[in-house]
């Protein structure tokens, strides 16, 4: 006991040191595991066993973008009466970090269907049957080919372009909307960013290789925008929401905000895609009740 606890000074300042540098050691410990474990931690889903291909309803079909590991997989489903000669509003969807796009088979999000709009279910790489592995560069880039895909398809109307990102995806759609900003952003049930996120959990934030940024996005993002977050979420504090709504500027369109008395993975109410239908009535994804359809260019 005497080497611990000595009784000179200089032998304090000794142990002092030696339990310093045990713990910047125990301290870089911890930040190399951080950084090492960030996207299994991230992106879960890419350890569920991979889900076995579905059959898709004859109103659906499968996309896919190629790149250096190989393949990622989307899905299409097309809106009520959306086809080649009457072309209509897209709504390119992600996903949060635990599922696969197969997880919404066989109807896809059948409240936007309804509305007539299709929808494009976007599957991270490396997850689900997608090739390679999950990284913020690589899942951008994909949904970045999606976009360009979806927009040069001809039951697709590319002015009216709108990206949905539910949790994780409400990243990963605001890092597109800085490349491809679309006709407006869907945010539901997002984070302001992953960096703030690692903060609350006492992780430094020079460590987060993969910071997805919805905050960043908001300053300068120039399209409408609707964002719901449920005071209840138990996964993703409500404060954030609140930090991206102070970060929109007042010169920008003003966001459309909701709240539902839900838990982070309780299904959307009915009110949800009402109110989303309104939104996209005011800002010309759907034309008003006394309106046409816009014509395709």
């Amino acid at each position: 006991m005497a080497d611990l606890f000595p009784r000179n000074a200089a032998g304090w300042k000794d142990s002092a040191k030696r339990v310093a540098g045990v713990a910047l050691i125990l301290i870089g410990v911890f930040v190399l595991f951080i950084g090492c474990a960030e996207r299994s931690i991230l992106y879960p889903s890419q350890y569920r066993p991979a889900p076995p291909p579905v059959n898709l309803p004859d109103t659906a079909r499968q996309l896919t973008v190629e790149h250096e590991q190989g393949r990622t997989h989307a899905h299409l489903y097309l809106g009520a009466g959306v086809d080649a000669e009457s072309p209509g509003p897209l709504v390119i969807y992600s996903h949060g970090n635990g599922e696969f796009i197969e997880d919404y088979f066989p109807t896809g999000l059948p409240g936007y269907g309804a509305m007539g709009i299709s929808v494009l279910l976007v599957e991270y790489r490396g997850t689900g049957l997608s090739d390679g592995k999950p990284t913020k560069d690589g899942i951008h880039a994909d949904h970045v080919a999606f976009f360009d895909l979806a927009a040069s398809l001809p039951e697709v109307d590319p002015r009216r372009i709108v990206l949905h990102g539910r949790s994780m995806g409400g990243g990963i759609v605001a890092s597109l909307a800085q490349e491809r900003p679309g006709a407006a952003l869907v945010l539901e049930s997002t984070y302001s960013s992953i960096a703030d996120f690692a903060a609350r959990l006492f992780i430094p934030r020079f460590i987060v290789k993969d910071n997805w940024d919805v905050t960043e996005t908001l300053r300068t993002y120039p399209g409408p925008v609707f964002m719901q977050h449920s005071e209840r979420d138990e996964v993703i504090p409500f404060s954030m929401t609140e930090k991206n709504r102070a970060a929109r500027p007042a010169e920008l369109p003003p966001i459309t905000f909701v709240s539902y008395d839900l838990g982070h993975n309780d299904p959307m109410p009915p009110a949800f895609f009402a109110d989303v239908e309104a939104f996209f009535r005011e800002h010309g994804v759907l034309a008003s009740e006394s309106e046409p359809e816009p014509d395709r260019p």
